[in-house]
C-alpha cells in the first residue's frame, strides 16, 4: 500500500497495492486499484474523496502481467508520483530480472469521485470477471513512464544492474519507498528523489532498545514496539518477543539477511 501526506499537511492519501476483488482484482488482468483520501486535521479523521487508478501493465515470459505500487508521492494537488513494480525478481531470490520497477505519474483532476454507495462492497465500478469499468466511471489519468529504475546504462553508473547473475551490485526485489528532498532551498523547484528498498525487515544480529532477538532467524515484523516499563511476552516459537506500544519508533541496528 501507498501513504502520502498532502501538501497542505492537512490530508493524507492512501492507494491499494492491487485490485480489490471486486474490481476484477481475482485472477483477472484488472488493473484497478483505489485511492482515498482522509483529512488528519479534524479528530477523528474524516474520508474526503475515493477514485479509481489504473496500475500498469508489463511483459514477461510472454505473459502479460499487472504492477504492484508500492509507493506513492503527492507532488502537486491533483498529481502523485506512484512506485511499481514486478514482484519475486531481485537479489536473494532465484529469478534474479526484474522485468518491471518504474515510477509513473497519475493526475486526479478529470478522475470520477466514487459515490458513497461504491464504498460498500460488491462488484460496484468495475466487472469483476473483466475488470472492465462501469459505464461513467473514469480512472485517474496515467501519464507515460516517467523514470525506469532498470535503465542499464543508469544503473552502471553506480555499479548496479537488473540481471541474472548475483552481485553485490544486484537490485533487490522490494523497492517500497519514495521521499523528494530540496536540491536547494526548494523555491528553484529541484528535488533529489530517494527511492529505497528493504530486505522484509529481517535482520541477523539485530538489536532494538528493550527489546532481545533471541534467533538468527528473527522477524521485526513478528513484534510491536516497547515501552520501558511494559515485560515482554515472549513469541510462540521462540523468534522474538510480543511488547507494548510507544509513540516512537526506536531505531534498528543489524546486518541484513
Amino acid at each position: 500500500m501507498g501513504l502520502t501526506l498532502g501538501r497542505d499537511g492537512e490530508t493524507i492519501t492512501a492507494m491499494l497495492q492491487s485490485p480489490l476483488i471486486q474490481d476484477g482484482g481475482n485472477g483477472t488482468s484488472s488493473r484497478n486499484t483505489r485511492l482515498v483520501k482522509y483529512r488528519i486535521a479534524t479528530d477523528p479523521p474524516t474520508l474526503l474523496e475515493q477514485y479509481v487508478v489504473q496500475l500498469p501493465s508489463y511483459t514477461k515470459d510472454d505473459v502479460e502481467n499487472v504492477a504492484v505500487q508500492n509507493a506513492i508521492l503527492q507532488v502537486t494537488d491533483t498529481q502523485y508520483l506512484m512506485l511499481t513494480t514486478d514482484e519475486g525478481a531481485g537479489a536473494g531470490l532465484r529469478d534474479k530480472t526484474s522485468a518491471h520497477r518504474r515510477i509513473e505519474i497519475f493526475d486526479l483532476a478529470e478522475a470520477t469521485k466514487l459515490a458513497p454507495e461504491t464504498q460498500a462492497r460488491g462488484p460496484t465500478i468495475a466487472n469483476p470477471d473483466t475488470g472492465v469499468l462501469n459505464e461513467g466511471i473514469q480512472a485517474g489519468e496515467s501519464c507515460k513512464p516517467w523514470l525506469d529504475i532498470n535503465d542499464a546504462k543508469e544503473l552502471a553508473k553506480f555499479g548496479l544492474y537488473n540481471g541474472n547473475v548475483a552481485g553485490a551490485g544486484l537490485l533487490n526485489e522490494k523497492w517500497e519507498g519514495l521521499a523528494a528532498v530540496p536540491v536547494n532551498d526548494g523555491n528553484d523547484g529541484e528535488y533529489f528523489l530517494f527511492v529505497s528498498s528493504d530486505n522484509g525487515f529481517r535482520t541477523r544480529t539485530g538489536m532494538r532498545p528493550h527489546l532481545l532477538l533471541p534467533t538468527s532467524a528473527a522477524r521485526l515484523t513478528d513484534m510491536r514496539y516497547s515501552a520501558p516499563e511494559r515485560r515482554p511476552e515472549r513469541l510462540r516459537g521462540g523468534r522474538g518477543w510480543r511488547v507494548g506500544l510507544v509513540q516512537s519508533v526506536p531505531s534498528v541496528s543489524g546486518q541484513a539477511a
